[in-house]
C-alpha cells in the first residue's frame, strides 16, 4: 500500500488502544516496505487514567515514515476545525499545496483567535477537566447496562476518548432498532457504517461526551427498554 490510515489511541468508533507492541510492529512494516503511516490522533488527550502512557507511533519513528496529525476540535471547541500536522518535509510540502488549492488556507480568524485563546488559557487544566468529566458520564452509562442484566449485549469498556462501543446478538439488525429508539426519544450510530466490509448489522456506538450525566441515565434507560424490545430479524 501506499500509505496505512490508522487511529490507535482511544479509537472511533471502538475506543481501543494499540498496544506498545503492535505501535512498533507496524513500524517494522513500514520500513520494510516502504509505507507512509499516517497516524491521526484527535482522541489521545482524553484519557481516563492520569497515570497511562501511551506513546504515539510518531515518536518511535526514527526513519521518518509517520505522518501524525491531531485537532483542537475535541479538546476546545468542537466547531474550531483547527488541528496540526507534523511529518517529513516533503510530504507536508505536498499536503499543503493540495490545501492550498482546495480552500487556500484554514480560515485566519480562526487561527488568531485560538492563538490569543492559548496565550491566556490553561488548556492543560482544561484537559484535566475534561478527562475528569467525560470519564464520569462513562461509568453512569455503563453503569446502567451492567443494572440492566435482563438484555444480552457486549461492550468495550473505553480508557479514553468519547465512544462507547456496544454488540447486541446478532440476530438485532441496529439499523432497524434506530427507529424505535427515536421515537422513544434516544439515539445513537448504527455500527455496520464503520465496517470496510462484512459489516456487523448488530453493533452500534454511543457518544457520552455532549450530555449531562442525569441525561446520559434517562436516556440509557430509554435505550435500554428499546433493547430489551429488540425484534429478531435474522
Amino acid at each position: 500500500p501506499k500509505c496505512i490510515y490508522i487511529v490507535p489511541t482511544y479509537s472511533n468508533p471502538d475506543g481501543k488502544v494499540w498496544s506498545l507492541e503492535r505501535r512498533k510492529e507496524l513500524l517494522r512494516l513500514a520500513e520494510k516496505y516502504h509505507t507512509i503511516v499516517f497516524e491521526d490522533d484527535p482522541y489521545g488527550d482524553i484519557k481516563f487514567d492520569e497515570a497511562e502512557t501511551v506513546a504515539p507511533l510518531a515518536s518511535l519513528d526514527e526513519n521518518k515514515y509517520v505522518v501524525y496529525t491531531s485537532t483542537f476540535s475535541k479538546t476546545v471547541v468542537p466547531a474550531m476545525r483547527t488541528g496540526w500536522i507534523t511529518g517529513p518535509y516533503q510530504i507536508i510540502r505536498m499536503m499543503a499545496q493540495a490545501k492550498q488549492a482546495t480552500d487556500l488556507h484554514t480560515n485566519s480568524l480562526t487561527q488568531h483567535a485560538l492563538v490569543k485563546l492559548l496565550e491566556d488559557f490553561d488548556l492543560d487544566a482544561h484537559i484535566r477537566t475534561l478527562q475528569r468529566t467525560y470519564k464520569e458520564r462513562m461509568h453512569v452509562m455503563r453503569d446502567i447496562f451492567d443494572r440492566a442484566g435482563d438484555i444480552d449485549i457486549r461492550y468495550n469498556e473505553p480508557k479514553g476518548g468519547m465512544f462507547f462501543w456496544v454488540s447486541m446478538p446478532e440476530y438485532v439488525n441496529t439499523k432497524a432498532l434506530l427507529d424505535d429508539a427515536v421515537d422513544n426519544g434516544v439515539a445513537f450510530v448504527p455500527g455496520a457504517p464503520f465496517y470496510v466490509n462484512q459489516p456487523a448489522q448488530n453493533t452500534m456506538r454511543l457518544n457520552f461526551t455532549n450530555a449531562e450525566p442525569d441525561m446520559i441515565e434517562e436516556g440509557m434507560k430509554r435505550l435500554v427498554e428499546v433493547m430489551n424490545s429488540a425484534p429478531v430479524q435474522k
